[in-house]
């Protein structure tokens, strides 16, 4: 498997986890960066979304209504690729139950740096 489609499958394979068990909880709380075309699906120009309430998007199961739409930082979460560098978002629940930890250490032996944030 490629290294970025692996990346990929990771990310991807924390979404029944999200909405059952975490209930999308990086939604919930925080901030998100947002590019100045996407600030516009919150109805601003601000490029720094604060997530607490939590984000207008998501909806009583937990899913996010504009999901095909999401901000890059959303499609990303909890696994920001910067070359073969991985940054991890220590505070995603799904990587603190270990759900990630097949796939990180698969990426690490093709050569990536993990680094847990």
């Amino acid at each position: 498997m490629e290294e970025a489609s692996l990346v990929d499958t990771a990310r991807n394979s924390l979404g029944p986890f999200c909405m059952r068990a975490c209930k999308a909880q990086c939604c919930k709380r925080g901030y998100l960066p947002v590019s100045e075309k996407e600030a516009e699906l919150f109805g601003t120009t601000e490029g720094l979304i604060n997530l607490t309430p939590p984000c207008m998007h998501l909806d009583n199961n937990n899913a996010c209504s504009v999901y095909e739409k999401r901000p890059k930082a959303c499609r990303e979460f909890p696994l920001y690729e910067k070359g073969k560098t991985l940054l991890v978002a220590s505070w995603c629940p799904g990587y603190q139950e270990g759900l990630l930890d097949e796939f990180l250490k698969l990426l690490e032996g093709k050569g990536y740096q993990i680094l847990v944030i």
